[in-house]
């Protein structure tokens, strides 16, 4: 099967290929596939950023109404799109690591090796479609979604819980984020008290 086989049946099929990935031996596999779906990411997103970097940080400091220091450095974003995408490939053994815990606290029963292969195929629509402003969240959410029907498949677990497991950490996350915020609307104000004000 081609990489873009795999690409595909994930994002169309997803229960018929975790249960072909359940199959699969080792993690070597998995890895070359995240290492290959990262770097076209990273080099989509290197681009992006090359063209939209001016433009966010104009954007962001006239929002919070505080002028920025100006940095333009082309070389900077080379060199930490390389550094994401080495560290990255490092880090997913560990996020993988973590992951493992936490569906074993709720019954897992495969080995890491299938938490690993998990974590790699679950995220193959951010990987592809994740370097697009706004379609990228949209591919994150999906990527919940195949993370769930993969844990299923993988781990043998009912659907309901395969969704309670994720959900709960995701309604967690979510709130930390609407207080950091919060926190940080009344920081900008104490910084700047004419931001947004009328």
């Amino acid at each position: 099967m081609t990489i873009i086989d795999r690409i595909r049946m994930v994002l169309v099929e997803p229960s018929k290929f975790f249960n072909y990935a359940k199959k699969e031996k080792g993690i070597a596999r998995a890895f070359w596939y995240l290492a290959s779906l990262s770097l076209f990411t990273s080099v989509a997103g290197l681009i992006v950023a090359y063209f939209t970097s001016s433009w966010v940080q104009l954007y962001i400091s006239r929002l919070i109404n505080i002028p920025l220091p100006v940095f333009d450095s082309k070389i900077f974003l080379i060199i930490v799109a390389i550094l994401s995408y080495i560290v990255g490939l490092g880090l997913s053994f560990v996020g993988a690591g973590i992951l493992h815990g936490w569906i074993l606290l709720w019954g897992g029963k495969a080995d890491y090796t299938k938490t690993y292969q998990l974590s790699v195929y679950s995220s193959t629509a951010y990987m592809v479609l994740g370097w697009l402003p706004v379609i990228g969240l949209l591919a994150r959410i999906y990527d919940l979604y195949l993370l769930i029907i993969g844990t299923t498949k993988m781990h043998d677990l009912s659907l309901n819980r395969s969704i309670w497991m994720y959900l709960i950490p995701v309604v967690f996350f979510v709130i930390m984020c609407v207080i950091a915020v919060v926190m940080g609307f009344f920081a900008l104000r104490l910084v700047n008290p004419t931001y947004l004000s009328i």
